[in-house]
């Protein structure tokens, strides 16, 4: 689980109140409190009246390509403010600080855009920092819903309930603009992060936000 990052404007909080297990399923949980907190980062403390959940296997399991799915439902809230993402981070910055290293996004979904589920991949290309698929239609992300990438030497392909979103192929370069050589910066291993917090920018919380949204994950799997 994670613990003490800042967020935007949100804390995430290692707590029953944002990170729970029932019903065979992780639930987690945005959560605006009445009261402001304080949010004790590495960076110092900062208040905040809003906490968010997540967890990560960094640490645990990390792994360079193959196949990975998560079947998730977002939350139910149909008004913005809510941000839910299910993606994947470098286990250590190999070709520098972010995104030179990579981020892989197998779907994020916005609340004020309740039909869209995005994938993207995130490095640099010399031109822009992130490559993401516009095409990214649920029927209702509030269901269950099979999200996953198949990630090779040379290619992502994203898919969403077995049918294929967004494929993309990189041509990365390192922080002098020089060609990074072979697969970087996507042949390190990557480690999986599901999280559940606030928007920010155009789907900033507004007075309509409930005070809580929560994203269920059923189920995490990784092939090789």
């Amino acid at each position: 689980m994670v613990n003490g990052l800042y967020a935007g404007s949100a804390c995430y909080v290692d707590s029953a109140q944002t990170v729970t297990v029932s019903g065979g399923a992780l639930h987690l949980s945005a959560v605006k409190h009445a009261e402001p907190i304080t949010c004790a980062t590495p960076w110092g403390s900062l208040p905040t009246d809003r906490v968010a959940g997540a967890v990560t296997t960094k640490g645990r399991f990390a792994q360079a390509y193959g196949r990975f799915e998560v079947r998730a439902r977002m939350p139910q809230t149909r008004v913005q403010g809510a941000h839910s993402a299910i993606w994947m981070f470098p286990d250590a910055p190999t070709y520098g600080a972010w995104p030179l290293s990579g981020e892989i996004d197998i779907a994020e979904w916005y609340s004020v855009l309740p039909d869209r589920v995005y994938p993207s991949v995130h490095y640099s290309d010399g031109d822009r920092d992130v490559h993401t698929g516009q095409d990214g239609y649920v029927s209702d992300a509030s269901d269950y819903h099979t999200y996953a990438v198949e990630w090779t030497p040379r290619e992502m392909r994203f898919y969403y309930d077995g049918e294929l979103t967004f494929e993309h192929s990189w041509n990365a370069l390192d922080a002098l603009l020089n060609p990074l050589l072979g697969s970087a910066p996507f042949d390190q291993p990557f480690n999986v992060v599901l999280t559940q917090g606030w928007g920010g920018f155009w789907n900033a919380p507004t007075t309509d936000t409930p005070d809580q949204v929560t994203m269920t994950i059923d189920r995490v799997r990784v092939w090789r």
